[in-house]
């Protein structure tokens, strides 16, 4: 029997947020997605939903899709993209100011792709950036793929921002973490919502430089989504699915990131199992919320939520 995400109207976009290191609970999504044979018409990605999106893209195919991933993330490792070393990190400050260059993740974004362009995809793909100059969100949808990528994961301070065309760009979650208001201004009738999200509660504070960029910029930003899906919903059907609790994650450590896959893989197939279709102007599913435990999972021992 046909699973209802293939009854919600057409075109249905898949929506993939940031959230750097967390962005492995997408490949446990997708692998649940696979299982009830949802497919999406459009993919929309921001920071590392980009990346994930891409590959999406380029398969055309959602279990293809995340069998490849799942691949790329149980080898991926920290020094692959941010490597240590205060020299390092000094000479990247003096030469670019940023921390780290984007050669490691050039050299991943070129392993991991089955294309190199917007239009050998194999379903339509807009990925999320934002104008340095403007503070403008900006949406790609044409042209070469890797710098396309390497602007919408250009974290601020930590990664150098990219020309394209005539503007320079940054990180797309800069402005749109969850591109939601993208997704339905290229035409999405329906949502499905892959939100990696950010780490929800730390028992120590994290380091300034360079976690601290990142957490501190994902708090800010959240907020935007917690007020912004429920409005969304009014207008397009959206669907949240959930992901593990992810307390006292580093979200640049991608040494053990893949470790989020299966709990996200449970907890998004007990959902499409037991939830309904999203009713008028409501959402099927809702943003994690660490303080009330919801999709926590007993596999993430680090993650198990306050009570």
């Amino acid at each position: 029997m046909s699973h209802w995400i293939g009854d919600l109207p057409r075109p249905l976009a898949f929506v993939l947020s940031g959230g750097a290191s967390l962005g492995a609970t997408q490949v446990g999504m997708l692998e649940a997605l696979a299982e009830v044979g949802a497919e999406p018409d459009v993919v929309v990605g921001s920071s590392v939903g980009s990346l994930n999106g891409a590959v999406l893209a380029g398969c055309g195919d959602v279990g293809a899709a995340a069998r490849r991933l799942r691949a790329t993330w149980e080898g991926l490792r920290t020094a692959d993209v941010f490597p240590r070393g205060v020299l390092r990190q000094a000479r990247n400050l003096t030469r670019q100011r940023t921390l780290y260059s984007s050669e490691g993740l050039r050299r991943l974004i070129d392993r991991s792709l089955p294309v190199r362009s917007f239009e050998t995809l194999r379903i339509p793909l807009a990925v999320v950036a934002v104008d340095a100059r403007t503070g403008h969100s900006v949406t790609l949808v044409e042209g070469p793929l890797l710098p396309a990528l390497l602007a919408s994961t250009a974290i601020p301070g930590l990664l150098p921002p990219v020309r394209v065309g005539r503007r320079t760009l940054w990180d797309g979650g800069v402005t749109d973490q969850v591109p939601l208001v993208p997704a339905v201004s290229i035409g999405a009738r329906a949502i499905v919502v892959l939100d990696a999200g950010d780490v929800c509660h730390l028992d120590t504070a994290p380091r300034p430089l360079p976690e601290g960029i990142v957490l501190a910029l994902n708090t800010a930003i959240r907020q935007r989504v917690l007020l912004e899906a429920p409005l969304l919903a009014r207008r397009v059907p959206l669907v949240y699915l959930p992901r593990p609790c992810a307390r006292n994650r580093n979200p640049l450590d991608l040494d053990s990131a893949a470790t989020l896959i299966d709990p996200a893989r449970h907890l998004t197939s007990e959902f499409l199992a037991t939830a309904g279709p999203p009713a008028d102007g409501a959402m099927a599913g809702h943003p994690h919320m660490h303080e009330d435990g919801a999709y926590s999972h007993p596999a993430l021992v680090a993650s198990t939520p306050d009570r």
